[in-house]
């Protein structure tokens, strides 16, 4: 594990599992396992953790309800693609729309169940790393002898393979990758980051988790009895960032089931 200083790619955990890793010269783990790591809620907010800095915020009712809206589209456009399906395996030419359909779905997007409504998590869960990024950027955004490339923690796994592919088909999970480049540049004057995105259990990210659903005071807990009692610093993001981010996933998600970009 990383010791109280310094950012040494010594060893990473995943789940129970604790496995050594030789130094990389270009991308580092800043921090132990969920100590690096972000989380979305579709009920209720979002969660960053960076060692010691914490950042967490509530969705807008306008992100809520773009997500309910996209989920009643993408339901009804499977029906029409599982009924058209129907019709061809009658004639006997076979039913390949809804498998490509499928893929595409299976691919860009996790549904997640809250409040007994399933709707779409994984566009959310890659912009929050994008909020997260801006955590790491004011945690140690100025640490000397680290060149700004670092590895974070997600367990959406769809959000892992749009940042390992670089692209995305779906405008939602796009436009959340814009919004990650963008907070890896930064603006005049600061330093450039580059970030990669592992996997982790949803059941191993409890510091983010527990932000993501309001439960501050829990995550505080969780990080001092790692870090130290008062280790903890809260940021948080500018308002009108927060809110042209939303905006830009939102009408994407509306983009996704009319089929413009």
């Amino acid at each position: 594990m990383l010791g109280s200083g310094g950012w040494g790619p010594v060893s990473r955990t995943l789940g129970r599992t604790t496995s050594k890793v030789l130094a990389d010269l270009v991308y580092s783990y800043p921090c132990p396992a969920d100590a690096e790591a972000t989380d979305a809620s579709t009920g209720v907010g979002w969660g960053a953790v960076a060692r010691t800095t914490l950042s967490y915020g509530k969705w807008p009712e306008r992100v809520l309800a773009a997500t309910r809206t996209h989920k009643d589209l993408a339901e009804a456009k499977t029906a029409r693609s599982q009924r058209q399906d129907d019709q061809e395996t009658a004639l006997g030419e076979g039913a390949g729309a809804s498998e490509v359909g499928g893929h595409l779905m299976e691919e860009v997007e996790r549904p997640a169940v809250e409040g007994g409504v399933r709707v779409p998590i994984s566009p959310m869960e890659l912009m929050t790393h994008a909020y997260g990024v801006k955590a790491v950027r004011l945690a140690c955004g100025d640490a000397r002898g680290w060149n700004g490339q670092f590895y974070s923690r997600c367990d959406d796994l769809s959000a892992v393979m749009v940042m390992a592919a670089g692209r995305a088909r779906s405008p939602a999970m796009a436009e959340a990758l814009r919004i990650v480049r963008e907070a890896e540049t930064g603006v005049a004057g600061e330093r450039r980051l580059r970030s990669r995105l592992e996997h982790i259990g949803t059941h191993d990210n409890k510091v983010a988790d527990l932000l993501s659903r309001g439960l501050v005071s829990q995550a505080v807990a969780l990080v001092e009895g790692q870090f130290g009692v008062g280790s903890c610093r809260i940021v948080e993001l500018p308002e009108a960032y927060l809110r042209e981010t939303e905006e830009r996933v939102c009408s994407a998600f509306l983009r996704d089931e009319e089929g413009t970009r």
